[in-house]
C-alpha cells in the first residue's frame, strides 16, 4: 500500500444532505441505515460477478 493510500484511509469524512435539503427541497426516501443495509446486501450479492 503506498504511502498516499495510508494517508486518504485516515482521512475523516462526513457527507451531509443539508445543503440539498436547502437548496433544492431534496428529502431522502430511504434512511441512512436502511441504506446502508441495502449497499452492503447489493455487494454481497454482487461481489463474484465482477471478478
Amino acid at each position: 500500500m503506498s504511502s498516499e493510500a495510508i494517508r486518504l484511509s485516515a482521512v475523516n469524512r462526513t457527507m451531509s444532505v443539508e445543503k440539498a435539503k436547502r437548496l433544492l427541497g431534496y428529502r431522502p426516501t430511504v434512511s441512512l441505515d436502511e441504506g446502508i443495509q441495502r449497499g452492503v446486501k447489493w455487494y454481497m450479492d454482487n461481489k463474484q460477478k465482477s471478478g
